[in-house]
């Protein structure tokens, strides 16, 4: 199989899902967060990395992060999962469309999957 070659530039600010304000009610964020064979991947930034094979189907869970509004937020997707060459997959992945548009993510050891 031929690796898909690409460079991967990434300045993503990495944040869960934390409220924010002070008094009153709380405005919540979003992480972006993966989950890949078991494991929970956190958006990372990072520059300069090759993308190598596709190795499988990531999923990113939904997300309401203002539930008491009318927008139904986002829904639950799957996005294909690359290495990232020099790193293990045990570490960090690249995610998305194409190995030409990805996300850079690295395990958040903190996280626990059911």
């Amino acid at each position: 199989m031929r690796a898909a070659r690409g460079v991967l530039t990434l300045l993503l600010p990495v944040m869960g899902c934390t409220a924010a304000g002070g008094g009153g009610e709380a405005a919540a964020s979003c992480a972006y967060l993966v989950t890949y064979r078991g494991h929970a991947y956190v958006g990372a930034e990072n520059g300069d990395l090759e993308v190598g094979e596709r190795i499988g189907t990531a999923a990113k869970p939904p997300c309401d992060d203002t539930p008491n509004d009318d927008d139904p937020g986002s829904p639950a997707t799957t996005l294909n999962a690359y290495r990232v060459v020099g790193w293990d997959t045990a570490e960090a992945i690249a995610v998305g469309r194409s190995a030409d548009d990805v996300v850079f993510t690295r395990v958040d050891p903190d996280l626990e999957l059911p």
